[in-house]
């Protein structure tokens, strides 16, 4: 266990943690790190349960991100990371909480995102993500929060949403999504359900 969390350090990462063989949990968030956050050795803590990293950091994330199967609890929001969400994440079996948001990442969702079956909050908001809502998320029955708002995501909301019967929040305003909010995702009975006002909705707040 390593929390050097919001301790306002300076400087890069160091990597001698890697060492750490034994490591499960690892928290550096809240300082002011800069330079490549996943380093190979980083990649090598093949025993990291919990990686907090949130920061200023910069780079993108590795498909050797897979290498952490054991990971259960994985935090990189406001990293400046950029690139592709791998679609080695599906891999991280393991995995129920993933943030991700406030980063620059791009492309598309992979659709192997619907492998995370542990998966209980997915936050991948405020990034430029591109491509539609894979429908393989419909196979993700633990989750609980569904937070995409602020990409560019585009097309339908998909009607296999409404599969996810744990689902208490849905957040997808500040994309170009179209059409209307099928009436099987309403039916949900969602705590939190968001989108822009151009697509059709009557049972959600609307969010210019």
């Amino acid at each position: 266990y390593l929390d050097l969390s919001s301790n306002k350090f300076t400087g890069t990462i160091t990597f001698s943690i890697a060492y750490l063989d034994d490591l499960e949990h690892l928290d550096i968030k809240g300082n002011a790190l800069t330079g490549e956050v996943f380093d190979s050795r980083l990649l090598k803590l093949q025993n990291l349960e919990v990686l907090s990293i949130g920061g200023s950091h910069a780079g993108s994330i590795p498909s050797e991100i897979a290498n952490l199967s054991l990971l259960r609890y994985f935090d990189a929001r406001n990293c400046n990371l950029s690139g592709t969400l791998p679609r080695e994440i599906g891999k991280l079996q393991l995995l129920s909480q993933l943030h991700l948001e406030g980063n620059n990442l791009t492309g598309p969702l992979p659709s192997e995102l619907g492998k995370l079956q542990m998966m209980i909050d997915l936050h991948l908001d405020d990034n430029m993500l591109t491509s539609t809502i894979p429908v393989e998320l419909r196979s993700v029955s633990s989750l609980v929060v569904l937070s995409l708002g602020n990409n560019e995501l585009s097309g339908p909301i998909p009607p296999e949403i409404s599969e996810l019967h744990d689902l208490v929040e849905l957040k997808l305003s500040g994309n170009v999504l179209e059409g209307s909010v099928p009436k099987e995702v309403c039916a949900l009975g969602l705590k939190q359900l968001q989108v822009d006002s151009n697509v059709q909705c009557s049972c959600c707040s609307q969010n210019n």
